[in-house]
């Protein structure tokens, strides 16, 4: 017998904040066009192109995760989101 893969074996940070900020997007994208005013509706499709981004994460996490592996990519990513949080702390610390 064969084991499956299990569940969340392959899921590393960027596609977790990849898909969250989807969802965000959409979401507000919709309550936006679903609003009455043309500037809502025009600030929503402006909104749509964020998902464009999203989308270019998610397949080059995907393609990192398939050459190197999840453990090594995990670790970039982790480091990638730390040192931006610092840039953007001392962003906010020092204006």
């Amino acid at each position: 017998m064969s084991e499956g893969i299990r569940f969340g074996a392959k899921i590393s940070l960027f596609l977790v904040l990849g898909i969250g900020w989807m969802v965000f997007v959409l979401y507000h994208s919709a309550e936006l066009l679903l609003s009455g005013s043309e500037k809502s509706k025009l600030t929503a499709l402006y909104g749509l192109w964020l998902l464009v981004p999203a989308v270019l994460i998610i397949v080059v996490d995907r393609f990192a995760v398939r050459k190197f592996g999840i453990i090594k990519v995990n670790k970039i990513e982790f480091f990638i989101l730390v040192t931006a949080v610092i840039i953007g702390l001392f962003n906010l610390y020092f204006r």
